[in-house]
């Protein structure tokens, strides 16, 4: 994009930060903004490789906000915490100078927000455990598996995963099985997969000997699904960070629970690790999008609202709940 491009309906995308500066002060009363992208405060617009695939996203205040950090939030699907790490290395600037989260933002300012583009979490738990079993005792080992839906147009580079496994000294084996949706309508394409993996996992770790399964989901993950069960099915619960399995002689363990998504994002870049080649067609029909669009709100509300929701789980205050023979009328 050409550094003094400018789209129309209210997407202003300058390079020239003092330029979009003085434009958007100028013309704050009378452009045409759109209802799209406009509120009574601000416009924004995003490069053309869109915001989830990196690139700008530039935000022209059009009345006083509050701290720099706060209204990037709000304005964005950033969390606050993101916007401040993005602060500190200097990926967010104010009318082209780069400011502090305090910063107090005024009418006319023009925000930009450098993206990094997305890295893939995926590796994180299998290098953290390769590393982790050289050094802990008693002694473990480790095997990596890789479960391929036959049946679902999604792709991974297999030498890269395999000849990354090999460099850690963990072995790799990749199952490959399908379903038939057509077998239980009533079930998304989506639970049916994630059902059919699961039970893929048990097989490989049957065969190798394995008597824990350990799951790549963070804190996010933890914390999405437990709103998704709140909104969805009426449930408080979550996926917990060990169950043990009897029936099948299996533990699952979720070694990353404690571990925020953006510091795994954060760790996937240090390491280059290459993102999936193909993504799953239904990746964007899962409700799991949304909750994590929840999730930022909430933190934008209040920046510690992650360590209150996980807190809850442990914190069930059963006097103060209604019970099931409970009658509004006494």
């Amino acid at each position: 994009m050409n550094s003094d491009s400018e789209r129309t309906n209210g997407q202003l995308l300058e390079k020239n930060s003092g330029e979009c500066a003085e434009k958007a002060c100028e013309n704050a009363d009378d452009r045409d903004f759109g209802s799209e992208f406009v509120s009574d405060e601000f416009f924004f617009g995003e490069t053309e490789a869109g915001c989830r695939n990196g690139g700008k996203i530039v935000i022209a205040a059009q009345k006083n906000g509050g701290r720099l950090d706060a209204f990037a939030a709000e304005h964005t699907e950033l969390t606050r915490s993101a916007v401040q790490r993005l602060l500190l290395c200097g990926a967010v600037t104010v009318n082209g100078r780069s400011e502090k989260a305090k910063y107090a933002v005024r009418r006319g300012d023009i925000i930009e927000i450098q993206l990094p583009p997305p890295v893939p979490t995926e590796l994180v738990p299998q290098d953290m455990l390769a590393r982790r079993s050289r050094i802990y005792k008693p002694k473990f080992s480790v095997v990596a598996a890789h479960v391929v839906m036959k049946n679902i147009a999604y792709e991974s580079d297999q030498t890269y995963l395999r000849e990354y496994a090999e460099s850690l000294g963990v072995p790799y084996v990749c199952y490959e099985t399908e379903f038939d949706p057509s077998t239980d309508t009533r079930k998304s394409p989506c639970f049916l997969c994630s059902w059919n993996r699961r039970k893929a996992l048990f097989t490989v770790a049957k065969e190798q000997g394995c008597n824990k399964i350990a799951l790549g989901h963070h804190m996010d993950d933890i914390l999405e699904t437990l709103l998704m069960n709140m909104t969805f099915q009426g449930a408080f619960s979550t996926m917990p960070p060990r169950l043990v399995m009897r029936k099948f002689d299996m533990t699952i363990i979720r070694p990353m629970c404690l571990v925020h998504e953006a510091d795994l994002k954060e760790m996937a870049a240090l390491r280059g690790f290459r993102k999936q080649v193909k993504n799953c067609p239904y990746e964007k029909d899962s409700h799991r999008s949304d909750m994590k669009e929840v999730l930022a709100r909430l933190e934008a509300m209040n920046p510690e609202a992650r360590y209150s929701l996980w807190g809850s789980m442990s914190n069930i205050q059963s006097d103060m709940l209604p019970v099931e023979e409970d009658s509004p009328l006494g």
